[in-house]
This record gives structure tokens, C-alpha cells and sequence, in this order.
């Protein structure tokens, strides 16, 4: 289980990997969700969220939020992260 906040993970952006930033973890629905940061490298960061299933080794992988309903409620709580 991705538990560990400020844990560093690598994902893949449009094809290429990059180091994140763990931020929270997220319980909703029964589910889980990371909130995470991506550094672009000029001082400033951009903020992602993926669910987080189990493979078929059982291993952590992060997938997109396909559901619009859930995407909302995780902006709402970035939103109160950051204010």
C-alpha cells in the first residue's frame, strides 16, 4: 500500500517517467487515491491525483480517475490542501 506521504514514486506523464511527491492519501468510497506533485523544474510543481489499485502481483499501481463524480471530490479537496 502507497502509505507513506513525502514518499517519492515514479509515474509515467504522457509516455515519460518522472519523479513525484506523495502529498496525501486519500480514502473515498472504499478506495484509494494519491494526490501527488510532479517538479516541472523552474521553481514551480503541478498537483495530479490516480486511484490506487493492486496489480495482478498484487503491487501498487496508479490509474486514472474516470469517474466525474470522484474527480470532483478530489478537486474539492486539493482545493482544501492548498487554501
Amino acid at each position: 500500500m502507497i502509505s507513506v506521504e513525502n514518499q517519492k514514486i515514479q509515474v509515467e506523464v504522457d509516455g515519460v517517467l518522472k519523479e513525484a511527491t506523495i502529498l496525501k492519501i486519500v480514502n473515498l468510497d472504499n478506495r484509494e487515491f494519491a494526490i501527488y506533485t510532479i517538479d516541472n523544474g523552474n521553481d514551480t510543481s503541478d498537483v495530479f491525483s490516480s486511484e490506487i489499485i493492486k496489480d495482478s502481483e498484487g503491487y501498487d499501481q496508479l490509474i486514472d480517475i474516470e469517474d466525474p463524480d470522484v474527480k470532483a471530490k478530489i478537486l474539492e479537496i486539493i482545493n482544501i490542501m492548498f487554501s
